[in-house]
């Protein structure tokens, strides 16, 4: 039963952002990056730490995401998400805007103890378009895997 509930968490997360494009809202009131960040938790966060055996190994935009990336050597998509989740949890991001609206997010990760600018061991700027197509071909793929191969 936990198991199901954990990847009811990640549809019900995939969910929100669908149901969150449907609002008709002014466009000041619109905070659909916000929601994305937030939404990290679900769609990628538990995938790789609760699922990472069932974690898929590519996804859609991945090559564009890998490409963008600074990093020391493991461009893998687990190690990048890991480097995502880093520097989400903590708050190692920027948000660019282009015509006054969020485009991109900068994605910052340090060595553990060392949060020196400069000192970066990852970097990625991504289209907010493209992180959220990426963040739901993760999950998707991670919880097909999981209702394919159960957890003991």
């Amino acid at each position: 039963m936990e198991q199901q509930y954990q990847y009811d968490f990640i549809e019900r997360t995939q969910k929100l952002l669908e149901q969150y494009d449907k609002q008709l809202l002014q466009e000041e009131e619109r905070f659909e990056v916000t929601l994305l960040l937030n939404a990290c938790i679900g769609l990628l966060f538990i995938c790789r730490e609760k699922y990472n055996d069932q974690f898929p190994t590519s996804a859609t935009h991945f090559d564009t995401i890998q490409s963008a990336t600074k990093i020391e050597t493991d461009k893998s998509l687990s190690n990048i998400c890991r480097h995502i989740r880093n520097s989400i949890a903590h708050c190692n991001f920027e948000l660019n805007s282009a015509a006054g609206k969020i485009s991109s997010i900068t994605f910052k990760d340090y060595p553990i103890g060392n949060c020196d600018v400069g000192k970066e061991n990852f970097e990625l700027t991504v289209s907010v378009n493209t992180l959220r197509a990426f963040l739901l071909d993760v999950s998707t793929q991670t919880v097909n895997s999981i209702k394919q191969h159960p957890q003991k």
